[in-house]
């Protein structure tokens, strides 16, 4: 879980779990937003490590991402 909040998560989670599902990594990418938007933690250290504004930012960026990559095709094409 904390993988998909990281800074790396692009690697780990994207393209890490689309090789694993067999699926593209825009697939997995257009997932994160909903998927991030649902998270919640039961633990107070859960909650403390990983703050609602993080969970947030991290939405925005997945969002960022995918709509840059629906504009520009030769980027979607290429990267993921």
């Amino acid at each position: 879980m904390a993988q998909v909040l990281s800074p790396v998560w692009i690697q780990q989670v994207v393209i890490g779990l689309a090789g694993e599902r067999g699926v593209k990594p825009i697939e997995v990418l257009r997932a994160q937003a909903p998927f991030l938007d649902t998270l919640s933690f039961h633990t107070r250290w859960a909650r403390q490590m990983f703050p609602q504004e993080l969970i947030k930012a991290k939405i925005g960026e997945a969002e960022k991402l995918v709509r840059l990559l629906k504009t520009d095709p030769a980027i979607a094409a290429n990267s993921v």
